[in-house]
């Protein structure tokens, strides 16, 4: 049957904001709405990411993916950070992707149902920018948050994050410049991961211009964020373009990073000064790669 009633509303995407009608949410003529059946709504309703007045947002594993923005291989799995989707997404046998954690709203939240999540009131991500790891263990990113947040993929958790507020979790304006011990840390907007060796992250403190190393913790627990301590390697001062040892050296809004652990480099996409940073990690000196204008097409 056709839809009736197409005056009852469907809003954006999201889990927040006004509700539109279902013409302007779905970008359809009402003539053309008119003509569709509930089955194709729900359809559109779902790829698109839109929500009804009375279905409240689409979440869970309705939630349309919506800007990823970096994918790494966990577990044999490739996982995906879906920035506009707040969620980690999981390819499985090559052919397919699916929703793996969060349920769509945007926040921050950790809990036991990693991969079981069809309700809003269960691990939420605000706007997770970059995922690396290696065995069982999956660490996120989540730039909005300004948190590093620890998973394991083997139990299915998202344990705990590092740079937070202890007294209330979901509180999302907690940031700073800070090196530290667990949640006392303060980090802003960060948009790299990778992992140096076992338990030891570097991480692109994008807002911050900074290269900063994360040490998890011995174990991967719900207490990881009590044993967890964090320090810069490079940077210093506040956005620039400089090279030199750890505290000379300037970035400005660094984002992905890649490690080669054969020679002891680590990689910086500089975003904002249009450049790639390297990092000796036994010096911790900052150099710049030279641009050769004298190959390619």
């Amino acid at each position: 049957d056709a839809v009736a009633g197409v005056g009852s509303g469907l809003g954006s995407g999201g889990g927040g904001g006004e509700a539109l009608e279902p013409s302007e949410a779905l970008g359809l003529p009402v003539e053309e709405l008119r003509r569709l059946t509930a089955a194709d709504v729900e359809r559109l309703m779902r790829e698109r990411g839109v929500r009804g007045r009375t279905q409240g947002p689409v979440l869970g594993r309705s939630r349309a993916l919506v800007a990823p923005v970096d994918v790494a291989l966990v577990d044999t799995f490739p996982y995906v950070a879906a920035a506009g989707s707040h969620q980690l997404w999981v390819a499985e046998g090559g052919t397919s992707v699916r929703p793996a954690a969060g349920s769509g709203v945007r926040g921050q939240r950790s809990c036991d149902s990693f991969l079981d999540f069809p309700l809003a009131d269960s691990t939420r991500f605000a706007e997770p920018a970059a995922v690396c790891g290696g065995g069982r263990e999956l660490y996120v990113a989540d730039a909005e948050a300004s948190s590093v947040r620890f998973c394991d993929v083997g139990d299915g958790r998202v344990y705990a994050n590092l740079c937070y507020d202890k007294r209330f979790e979901e509180n999302l304006n907690v940031h700073g410049d800070s090196d530290g011990v667990g949640w006392e840390a303060r980090f802003s907007g960060p948009r790299g991961l990778a992992v140096l060796r076992k338990r030891f992250l570097a991480m692109s403190d994008t807002l911050n211009h900074k290269i900063r190393v994360i040490y998890t913790g011995p174990e991967l627990a719900p207490s990881a964020y009590d044993d967890s301590v964090s320090f810069t390697l490079a940077g210093g001062g506040g956005p620039g373009f400089a090279d030199g040892g750890p505290k000379e050296a300037r970035f400005r809004y660094p984002e992905g990073l890649a490690v080669d652990g054969g020679r002891g480099l680590l990689y910086v996409a500089d975003a904002g000064n249009d450049a790639v940073r390297v990092v000796d990690l036994a010096t911790n000196v900052t150099t710049t790669l030279e641009i050769d204008w004298g190959r390619g097409g």
